[in-house]
């Protein structure tokens, strides 16, 4: 869960790299979410960019 400060140190980010909306705004989730798709990992759950407070679940499943 990228909401959890020890995932968070133990991927070297922040929550503001993950809530980045300016610049290269994606480069650090895509890798993110690239490393844990190809580990096999069926979704993540990361802070929402837009709403302080409140996640997104972002699913790899087929739907």
């Amino acid at each position: 869960m990228l909401r959890d400060p020890d995932v968070l140190r133990q991927l070297g980010v922040t929550k503001a790299d993950l809530i980045r909306t300016s610049g290269n705004k994606y480069q650090v989730t895509h890798a993110i979410g690239d490393w844990a798709k190809a580990e096999g990992y069926s979704g993540i759950i990361a802070p929402s960019a837009r709403f302080d407070g409140r996640a997104n679940l972002i699913s790899f499943e087929d739907l």
